[in-house]
């Protein structure tokens, strides 16, 4: 399993994706820079949405042919996943019309449809891990995992967006509980995945490969950087330097996210034939 690819697949679609939600408790619709905001956002958005889809197709044994990816829609979780990523890039380029064309009604229009478009890419991305055999990815550790990554990396690069935009405004935003929420997603999911791999080692046909660090260690160390990003959050928000301590919390939590993430596809054991 190639995981480097899938890896920056889903962190970078997921970070797309809550680039878009935060617009919401980012307040962007009451600020005077807040076509700025949401056209930087939608920008963002899309450039990681479309380096995703080049990843995804990387992770292909032919990247050429990635077109057959969408060839077993009714039967394939995996087949959705990619048609709801590209229906929502499209959604994005969309967004940016309508920013640049529309009114101020069509620009929340446009956001909400794609926010709601993330929604449904998150789901489809949840449901590709839905595998009976594979019970360390089937369970609500995985759906927990991957929103908590959406609204802590997507809030974070909102705050940055907002910190250029409106340098001395947006302090005490609510993106911050946003971020919090994704913390407390992120610590059940962390709980919930180590006794499930306990669980599925001992019933498994296949042992796991050796670790050079336990699970709980593994997972602690991944909360760790977490929680530094989020008091990086609080320093730029409550100090002074806002920019600065936003990029190192981006910094810190895309560490724990693509720590975690590796450490996801690395404890695949399946269980049966």
């Amino acid at each position: 399993m190639r995981n480097g690819s899938l890896v920056a697949f889903t962190l970078l679609i997921q970070s797309a994706v809550g680039v878009i939600w935060a617009l919401f408790p980012l307040h962007w619709t009451h600020s005077p820079a807040a076509a700025d905001i949401a056209r930087w956002s939608g920008y963002l958005a899309l450039g990681f949405s479309l380096c995703g889809l080049v990843c995804a197709a990387g992770h292909l044994g032919s990247p050429p042919k990635a077109y057959h990816a969408l060839r077993n829609l009714p039967h394939s979780w995996l087949s959705r996943e990619i048609l709801a990523v590209s229906g929502f890039t499209i959604m994005l380029v969309g967004f940016l019309c309508t920013l640049r064309f529309g009114s101020g009604q069509w620009m929340v229009s446009g956001a909400v449809i794609c926010a709601l478009g993330g929604g449904v890419v998150l789901f489809t991305m949840v449901r590709v891990y839905g595998l009976k055999t594979v019970p360390v990815w089937n369970n609500v550790s995985t759906a927990l995992d991957f929103i908590g990554s959406t609204l802590i990396l997507g809030s974070i690069l909102g705050l940055g967006i907002a910190a250029l935009a409106v340098p001395d405004g947006g302090r005490g935003s609510p993106a911050v509980l946003f971020i919090a929420v994704g913390m407390i997603g992120k610590a059940i999911a962390g709980f919930v995945s180590v006794h499930m791999q306990r669980l599925s080692s001992r019933r498994s046909w296949y042992a796991a490969p050796p670790r050079s660090m336990p699970a709980s260690v593994a997972t602690a160390v991944g909360m760790g950087l977490h929680l530094s990003g989020a008091g990086a959050v609080f320093l730029g928000l409550y100090g002074q330097h806002r920019f600065i301590w936003t990029v190192a919390a981006l910094v810190l939590c895309s560490l724990a996210d693509t720590w975690g993430r590796w450490r996801f596809y690395d404890r695949y054991v399946r269980i049966g034939l």
